[in-house]
């Protein structure tokens, strides 16, 4: 998406840029000294992310999100032989910090979710609502900056909360019990078996 490189808005959210990167022809180095006046988040979906965070050199592996807040020094490299994919979003509005604290950003720079094809394919819609500037693009393009969180905050929750998970996936497969079943008389007993 071409639209402002770095404009700051007063809306909620708003997508100034968006992409995925398939880096594998060439390593690719990334500094930017004073950062952008926008939020800037890494996903780094396959290989690894060599990043500087606040002077600190780190390695973010795959299903990172990495944050630089607006004003903050960008680099970052990424080595072809690593086969990365990375996904990004330039991204500006008054509720940021509140989504981004909220997520699991309050004391982080980087957060692991995993790789999720979930929310790599909101990328990929992402990226096509940006390139396409139908109506209503801006609009939809921050409903999937807010999925994107949503679905990260989830993962980190459950990724921290490994009871959650297990009650998860136990909760999760009675419901699809339920769902494939729905057409038979379907006793209590029978659900608490399952």
């Amino acid at each position: 998406m071409n639209c402002s490189s770095e404009f700051v808005s007063s809306k909620y959210i708003h997508l100034n840029h968006c992409g995925i990167q398939k880096l594998w022809d060439k390593d690719y180095f990334m500094e930017r000294p004073n950062g952008r006046a926008d939020y800037h988040i890494l996903y780094i979906y396959q290989g690894a992310c060599h990043a500087e965070l606040l002077g600190t050199h780190t390695v973010a592996e795959k299903g990172s999100m990495i944050l630089f807040k607006p004003g903050e020094k960008h680099k970052y490299q990424f080595y072809k032989s690593d086969l990365p994919i990375s996904c990004y979003i330039h991204f500006t509005g008054v509720g940021c910090e509140n989504i981004l604290n909220d997520i699991g950003f309050k004391n982080e720079r980087i957060i692991n979710i995993g790789t999720s094809k979930t929310i790599l394919s909101i990328f990929e819609k992402m990226e096509m609502e940006a390139n396409l500037k139908q109506p209503f693009s801006e609009e939809l393009c921050a409903g999937y900056i807010l999925e994107i969180f949503a679905m990260a905050g989830r993962r980190l929750f459950y990724s921290n909360n490994k009871t959650h998970l297990k009650n998860k996936s136990q909760i999760g497969a009675v419901c699809q019990f339920i769902y494939d079943n729905h057409t038979q008389k379907l006793s209590i007993e029978t659900c608490a078996r399952q």
